[in-house]
């Protein structure tokens, strides 16, 4: 009757143990993806509120300086900063090759035509926009 009870102890207390493992888990993946979506949303406010002269003046070169810092984070996959017409200004890389083109996927199509932050998920990606404004007018979004 012991070796039952003591069997049957051992079974709950790894089942548990196992239980207690898998909550933990997931809790430290929540938290993970917390951290990053936060880390994503600060960088695209800290690009945005340094883009907004440039986006103005029509400073390209000031925007690839921009987007080359952020791209140099290993955790950052693309950047782009559009006009207030959607039309690419600068995206990130050395030959701006999406210069003056507008999306054509719907993902995108939804990040220029918002007014609002937009944030999502998109491929694996965290993806965030935010539409620049100045003086209650959009002028463009990164």
């Amino acid at each position: 009757m012991r070796q039952k009870f003591a069997l049957l102890m051992a079974v709950f207390l790894l089942t548990f143990a196992a239980m207690v493992t898998l909550i933990n888990t997931r809790l430290q993946q929540v938290t993970i993806q917390e951290r990053f979506f936060e880390k994503a949303e600060a960088i695209t406010s800290l690009l945005k509120e340094s883009s907004v002269d440039p986006v103005m003046l029509l400073r390209l070169d000031l925007l690839k300086v921009f987007l080359n810092d952020v791209k140099k984070d290993p955790e950052v996959v693309y950047a782009v900063v559009y006009d207030k017409d959607g039309r690419v200004l600068a995206d990130g890389t050395e030959e701006n090759v999406l210069r003056d083109t507008v999306p054509a996927d719907a993902a995108g199509l939804a990040a220029i035509h918002t007014a609002h932050p937009l944030k999502r998920t998109l491929s694996g990606a965290y993806d965030i926009t935010l539409p620049m404004v100045l003086s209650g007018e959009k002028i463009g979004c990164v």
